[in-house]
């Protein structure tokens, strides 16, 4: 549906944020990270390349399917949210929310990702 079109995937991410940020209904950052995850199985590098969640998503992705949180991974992890430290309270908000629904996938936890860049 969105193609390799990165303004029109930027227009679905704002679109889905209003509505978590209204509705704080956990089912968008799902979505989010779902669209964000079939965009990087599709290959669509010019997207990925631009998302600031791609890698940590891909990271957790990666943890949920192995069951497993390996020292490289947490190192991975930790990183990125330490580089949310320059960031708003209110732009890191969903992106520290996410952890509860990848938590129903497996016992390792993760984190919404809606980043306001």
């Amino acid at each position: 549906m969105i193609g390799r079109n990165i303004r029109l995937y930027d227009m679905v991410l704002q679109f889905l944020r209003t509505l978590f940020m209204r509705t704080r209904n956990v089912h968008y950052c799902t979505l989010r990270a779902e669209l964000l995850m079939a965009v990087h199985d599709a290959d669509i590098q010019e997207i990925t390349s631009a998302d600031p969640c791609h890698k940590f998503t891909w990271c957790l992705d990666a943890c949920i399917r192995d069951r497993l949180v390996d020292s490289k991974r947490m190192r991975e992890l930790h990183g990125f949210l330490d580089s949310m430290a320059g960031y708003h309270q209110q732009q890191v908000l969903g992106l520290v929310q996410l952890l509860n629904v990848f938590n129903s996938f497996c016992c390792c936890g993760a984190v919404y990702i809606f980043v306001v860049v």
